[in-house]
C-alpha cells in the first residue's frame, strides 16, 4: 500500500493508501465501487482513535490515484481514470468512513483547494483539456441530497489555452487563476447554484498558485 494523504480530526487519525486493484482483489470485503471506467486501483481509508485505539477502514474501488478534500461533514476523494474519456470520480465519505456516493467530472482536478462544500452543495473547478480553447476550464456544483449536477459553467474561465492554477472559495463567492503569460483572477458568484457566473476580472503578470482572503479594517481582500 502506497500512502497518500492523512488528516488529524479532533481526536481521530485518518489515513488515505492507494493499492493496484489486481494486488488486493482476493482481499477486498465488501468495498465500495465509485463507478469509474476500468477500474485498476483501490483507495483505503483507515480512522484510528488515538483515545481507545480502535482501527476502522473502508475501501474504494476506483482508480490508482488520491486527492483529498475533508470538510466539517465528509471527506472527498478524487482519483482519476483516463478510459475512454478524461474523468475525475468523487467518492464521499462521512467521519464514520461511511460512503455517502460518489459524483464525476470531466478533466482532472488540481489539488483539494478546487473543491468546497457549502450549505449542502460540493462545488469543483476542474480543468478538461479536451474540449476548445476558451472551454478547459469550468466549474461544477453538485446537490449532496442528490448527488445530481445542478450547476455549471465552462466559458470565459480563462484566456485561450489557459488552465487553472490556483483556486478559492468564500461562501458564495470561487476564486479561479488560470496562466499561460498572464494571470486573470475571476471572480465568480455562486449564489445560484443552477446558474454561477463570472462578475469581474483582474489581470497582472506571473501566477498564483494559491489564493488566501484576509480582513483590514473591516474589507474583505
Amino acid at each position: 500500500y502506497t500512502y497518500h494523504d492523512s488528516r488529524l480530526i479532533n481526536n481521530e487519525f485518518f489515513v488515505v493508501t492507494c493499492n493496484n486493484l489486481n494486488n488486493v482483489i482476493n482481499e477486498l470485503d465488501n468495498a465500495y465501487y465509485d463507478n469509474c471506467i476500468n477500474p485498476n486501483g483501490v483507495i483505503t481509508m483507515y480512522k484510528y482513535n488515538l483515545d481507545t485505539k480502535e482501527l476502522n477502514k473502508v475501501e474504494v474501488i476506483t482508480s490508482y490515484s488520491a486527492l483529498l478534500y475533508a470538510s466539517e461533514n465528509n471527506f472527498y476523494i478524487v482519483s482519476t481514470n483516463y478510459a475512454n474519456r478524461y474523468y475525475s470520480f468523487i467518492s464521499i465519505i462521512d467521519y464514520d468512513l461511511n460512503p455517502v456516493g460518489s459524483v464525476k467530472v470531466e478533466g482532472n482536478i488540481l489539488n483539494q483547494f478546487s473543491m468546497d462544500e457549502h450549505n449542502n452543495y460540493l462545488r469543483v473547478v476542474s480543468i478538461d483539456r479536451n474540449k476548445g480553447p476558451l472551454n478547459v476550464n469550468q466549474i461544477s456544483i453538485f446537490s449532496l441530497e442528490t448527488l445530481e449536477r445542478v450547476g455549471y459553467l465552462n466559458e470565459g474561465i480563462g484566456l485561450e489555452g489557459h488552465t487553472v492554477r490556483s483556486v478559492r472559495y468564500d461562501e458564495d463567492t470561487c476564486y479561479v487563476v488560470t496562466y499561460m503569460n498572464k494571470d486573470p483572477l475571476y471572480e465568480i458568484d455562486l449564489t445560484d447554484v443552477t446558474n454561477p457566473k463570472i462578475v469581474s476580472i483582474y489581470e497582472s503578470p506571473g501566477y498564483s498558485t494559491y489564493l488566501h482572503t484576509f480582513v483590514i479594517n473591516n474589507q474583505k481582500y
